[in-house]
């Protein structure tokens, strides 16, 4: 019985304060994310490896709540959120503030996709088959050779028949 009133009132929170609530529990501590700018700011004109660590203690939250919505990939959580801090990493080091936008804004596409990129460097982890030397090999056209062509080792007139038709 308990339970009732509970789910009756949950039900009437507005949604604005559900994703509130829930924008706070992704990104930094609001003690960081109020500092943020002036950290960012620091450390963009000293590269100081203390206000760099400092950065990335506060926006880890941000990698664990990215990282759990590939969990149930086959991969240890513990896994991706490494993967994860390497994304935030890169992030930090190329965010500027100058631009206006919020650093997690900026920083979850990096985040993303180098989790993602680790599923495709992962064998059988469900990547591409394909990896990007091959494609770059496959894309490049050998030397003395032009086009498809002359990568399967024919010329153009053997795929369409005589005449090139």
């Amino acid at each position: 019985m308990s339970s009732e009133p509970k789910k009756a009132l949950k039900s009437q929170e507005a949604p604005e304060e559900e994703a509130e609530a829930a924008r706070g529990k992704v990104g930094a501590s609001p003690q960081a994310d109020a500092a943020t700018p002036e950290l960012f700011d620091r450390y963009r004109r000293s590269r100081d490896p203390e206000l760099r660590e400092q950065l990335i203690m506060a926006h880890l939250n941000l990698v664990r709540y990215l990282a759990r919505k590939f969990a149930n990939r086959g991969e240890p959580l513990e896994d991706l959120i490494q993967v994860g801090t390497i994304g935030l990493i890169n992030a930090i080091d190329r965010f500027d503030p100058e631009r206006g936008i919020r650093f997690a804004t900026y920083a979850t596409p990096t985040i993303v996709g180098e989790i993602r990129r680790h599923f495709g460097r992962e064998p059988g982890a469900g990547g591409a088959g394909v990896g990007g030397d091959v494609r770059t090999a496959l894309a490049r056209p050998g030397p003395g050779r032009g086009g498809f062509g002359g990568f399967i080792g024919r010329g153009a007139g053997g795929l369409c028949g005589p005449g090139g038709r």
